[in-house]
């Protein structure tokens, strides 16, 4: 990908509600260049601290998808009774 296709991805709508999801959070591996050891030390490095920082939590797929399927019914509820 591209300097330009990057920031043009970046700026999509769907990567920034993925994003916010993680407080802003996320990490890239330039992956044009060969992945070392140090690559792969950073990431870990990085993902422990994102741990450390949502106090032992991460992200799971199914809790996600509850708890958005919770708030669109609450919120069609809320319109209904409008």
């Amino acid at each position: 990908m591209s300097n330009k296709e990057w920031m043009d991805f970046k700026l999509n709508r769907k990567f920034q509600n993925l994003v916010s999801n993680f407080r802003g959070q996320y990490h890239v591996i330039n992956s044009k260049n060969e992945i070392n050891h140090t690559h792969i030390k950073k990431l870990l490095k990085k993902i422990d601290e994102f741990i450390t920082q949502n106090e032992g939590q991460h992200y799971n797929y199914e809790i996600n998808s509850v708890s958005q399927t919770k708030s669109r019914k609450e919120k069609k509820k809320q319109e209904e009774q409008e």
